[in-house]
């Protein structure tokens, strides 16, 4: 049952972030590109909302991490209220782009299958990023690099043996947009660096399965 739990909160997350982010970059890009029904709005809509929407959750959860920390937590169920009240809007874009966000949510979750078929299997490494380096050669210091990132922005110099390994070698948009998702959901990482609960790890990967799906 605890294997069963971790694998179902981590695709509700990954799936449920994904579909936030689309629909909400999907306003956003609206303002940017227009509302109209021309093929070409239509299309720049449904090619960049996403990118925008995790872009835009990226600066606001880096100024509520400056401003007022505690905040951060609530910022995606902020992001799904104004989603949800901008009723209307939704319901377009949903009826507009819902064969490429199920075909997107299939695609995540068929990644996550076959991690998962490494992760129970056989194959399965000490941990989910071991299995993943199985799976697909990317490192163990590599998979979880917006996990480290997330440990950083939540304790700074406070983080316990971070010794001089490099989190500074690549923009921090994933740190950001890890810390803000895993926080919303009371998964962010502890104290101590690269040493995660089971469900930490499998909640991060899974969200950066769907938003590279």
């Amino acid at each position: 049952m605890r294997a069963l739990s971790l694998v179902v909160t981590a695709v509700l997350l990954g799936g449920m972030f994904q579909i936030a982010m689309t629909l909400f970059g999907a306003r956003i890009a609206g303002w940017i590109w227009g509302d109209g029904e021309q093929s070409q709005q239509r299309e720049l809509r449904q090619l960049t909302g996403l990118m925008m929407g995790c872009i835009v959750y990226a600066v606001l959860a880096g100024v509520a991490m400056a401003l007022w920390p505690a905040a951060v937590r609530y910022l995606l169920w902020a992001v799904l209220a104004y989603v949800i009240a901008d009723g209307r809007y939704t319901v377009q874009v949903i009826r507009q782009q819902w064969r490429g966000m199920l075909l997107s949510l299939l695609y995540g979750l068929t990644c996550f299958t076959i991690l998962l078929g490494y992760e129970y299997g056989t194959s399965r490494g000490e941990n989910i990023f071991w299995s993943i380096y199985k799976l697909a050669a990317i490192t163990p210091g590599d998979a979880p690099q917006g996990l480290f990132q997330a440990q950083f922005l939540h304790y700074g110099h406070s983080l316990l043996g971070l010794r001089d390994f490099s989190i500074f070698d690549r923009p921090f948009l994933g740190g950001v947009v890890s810390q803000a998702a895993l926080s919303a959901v009371g998964l962010a990482p502890g104290q101590q660096f690269n040493e995660y609960p089971a469900d930490t790890a499998y909640a991060y990967v899974a969200l950066w399965t769907w938003l590279n799906a």
